[in-house]
């Protein structure tokens, strides 16, 4: 069951203290810890992950990409931006066991 098909089958009183819920929920998340990184991407797709102290790997590793996709003869934009991810979010990414070089 979808969450809108959950939600859709609550009464008024359940959907008040759901909406309260994710309101506390929302404020939490919005003042919890912020982690920096840089991402390796085209217009659809993350390709590649880097933590903030690794912007020049990202950049070395956005180029070698760039120029293994140019031989195959295909063309995509490459982005290289800067996320600001929730420390628990950046934690599943890299996690404790990261040695560097993206993920």
């Amino acid at each position: 069951m979808s969450i809108s098909d959950y939600l859709a089958s609550l009464n008024i009183g359940q959907l008040i203290h759901a909406r309260s819920c994710c309101d506390e929920l929302i404020c939490r998340r919005q003042a919890a810890a912020m982690k920096q990184c840089w991402a390796v991407s085209d217009r659809d797709l993350n390709w590649r992950w880097f933590q903030e102290h690794e912007f020049v790997a990202a950049a070395e590793w956005l180029a070698k990409y760039a120029a293994a996709i140019e031989r195959k003869g295909e063309a995509e934009d490459l982005l290289l931006t800067q996320h600001r991810l929730q420390e628990d979010e950046w934690q599943k990414l890299f996690g404790d066991d990261y040695k560097g070089g993206g993920v």
